[in-house]
């Protein structure tokens, strides 16, 4: 939910959609997904990355990332890097190609996915519409 407030143009949904559906919806989400986390000692979450592998037959080899969210203290030091390389990793077997979508304004994290092989294949200028303002996306993917 701190990825939604520090960064609404980073995501597809809101704060406030999210903070109004049931626990249950989360529940079903994270059962259904490969979700990866990374926390401290003290077990505060830094980072988490997620895929949905898509369900249709011509469509279930290729999986959604999706929730990227390193907590800003954590950012430069190689946690995206892990992050991506154990989703790999879950993912062998499973999944072929990996998606995703990046706001056009978010740099950093389009060098990462750059470094870790994945490559444009699109770009929606109008992508997201928060309030009366416009967010382009870089639309990347990868093969595993």
């Amino acid at each position: 939910m701190l990825g939604l407030q520090l960064h609404p143009e980073s995501f597809g949904s809101s704060f406030y959609e999210e903070a109004e559906r049931p626990l249950a919806s989360f529940e079903a989400k994270l059962s259904d997904n490969i979700v990866i986390g990374a926390h401290t000692p003290s077990l505060e979450l830094s980072g988490i990355i997620a895929v949905e592998r898509m369900q249709s037959t011509k469509q279930c080899h290729k999986g959604v990332v999706w929730g990227v969210f390193i907590r800003p203290e954590f950012r430069g030091c190689g946690l995206g890097d892990m992050l991506l390389n154990m989703l790999f990793a879950q993912c062998e077997g499973l999944i072929q190609e990996l998606r995703l979508t990046i706001a056009e304004t978010n740099e950093a994290a389009r060098r990462l996915y750059l470094k870790a092989g994945f490559s444009n294949y699109g770009f929606e200028k109008r992508s997201l519409k928060i309030d009366n303002f416009y967010v382009a996306e870089h639309h990347m993917m990868r093969q595993l």
